[in-house]
């Protein structure tokens, strides 16, 4: 049986999909779509725009549709929940649009049905930095939601498009989540109690994620995780049981935050966009005098393809069947059905 053929099997046996809901998927090329599906995956959130405005993020979205066009026979977009279980029957990898920023809607609240016309199905508010919605995770004063930024929260709900605050400043999270009629999710971090890194989350957003019915992806990104690259799966697991005693099982599910093959450059811009010509020093997901280069991934998780490590370990832990189906998909396929459906 083959790698690829093994983790399927898993999959199966799982009894739901595997959803990654976020990763860069980069290369975008049929190399990268065959490590998720080596690893079992049956969707994946794929970052199209974080610094870009509406014409570059079309032009990326564009990209995004050639390669899946190029390899349909093992990839396909997500324009409904229902696709995520066609994806996984079908044996192809899920391609859902997610926005790591606003930027792409250049200000204009009328651009967020346009990208929802387009597969755009979730967006995060901001992405490290103060915009006209919010403030971001390393903002030094954290002014919350604008009014602009509550305008467009009910946009998105009305559009069906899933609010995602990963990298939003803890009271610009806390105002999303009470401007929201959805819930809303955190599709990559980790609990900051647990992992002590700025952009990861506070208790009480964790709780108020989980009060509104959202879910928590779990990132097995080394500078998010307690102890970085040299954090073992043990411990990693240790992650998801406090994440799960904090906010429910029901409440928690993956966004690895994977990402390889970008040239330092472009890593680099994710911390500098067009704002800043070197990276602040109080950005401490890096170390100072980085310039680009890509973090390692732990031992047990160094591409896509690793993903059953989780799975396996979770379930040597003691979870059931059922529950580790929900981490590592089912959760996130009950939130899409309750946003992207309504």
């Amino acid at each position: 049986m083959t790698s690829m053929e093994t983790a399927s099997a898993e999959s199966q046996r799982l009894s739901g999909p595997t959803i990654d809901m976020c990763s860069w998927l980069h290369p975008w090329d049929r190399r990268a779509l065959e490590e998720f599906r080596e690893g079992g995956v049956s969707c994946v959130g794929v970052t199209c725009t974080t610094w870009e405005g509406s014409r570059e993020t079309i032009r990326k979205i564009s990209e995004l549709y050639d390669l899946v066009r190029d390899n349909s026979d093992i990839a396909m977009l997500v324009r409904e929940p229902g696709d995520v279980l066609l994806a996984a029957d079908s044996n192809r990898l899920g391609i859902m649009l997610h926005f790591q920023n606003t930027s792409a809607f250049d200000d204009d609240i009328r651009l967020v049905q346009v990208f929802k016309a387009l597969g755009v199905h979730v967006v995060q508010l901001t992405y490290n930095t103060q915009n006209s919605i919010g403030s971001g995770c390393y903002e030094r004063v954290d002014s919350g939601l604008s009014e602009f930024g509550r305008s467009l929260v009910r946009e998105l709900n009305e559009c069906h498009v899933l609010v995602d605050v990963s990298h939003c400043g803890d009271q610009t999270t806390l105002d999303a989540i009470d401007a929201s009629s959805a819930p809303v999710v955190v599709t990559h971090a980790n609990v900051k109690r647990l992992a002590p890194k700025t952009r990861n989350k506070t208790d009480e957003i964790c709780r108020a994620i989980a009060s509104n019915g959202g879910v928590i992806g779990v990132a097995t990104y080394s500078s998010l995780l307690p102890r970085g690259a040299e954090t073992t799966l043990a411990e990693f697991c240790d992650l998801v049981d406090g994440t799960v005693e904090l906010v429910g099982v029901e409440h928690v599910g993956l966004g690895t935050d994977y990402y390889r093959g970008m040239p330092p450059e472009m890593v680099l811009g994710w911390c500098t966009g067009r704002w800043s010509r070197s990276v602040p020093a109080h950005m401490d997901l890096v170390d100072q005098g980085w310039n680009g280069e890509i973090a390692p991934f732990p031992s047990w998780f160094t591409s896509p393809r690793d993903t059953p490590n989780v799975s396996r370990a979770l379930a040597g832990r003691g979870y059931s069947t059922s529950d580790v189906s929900a981490i590592m998909g089912g959760n996130w396929l009950r939130v899409l059905g309750e946003v992207l459906a309504s």
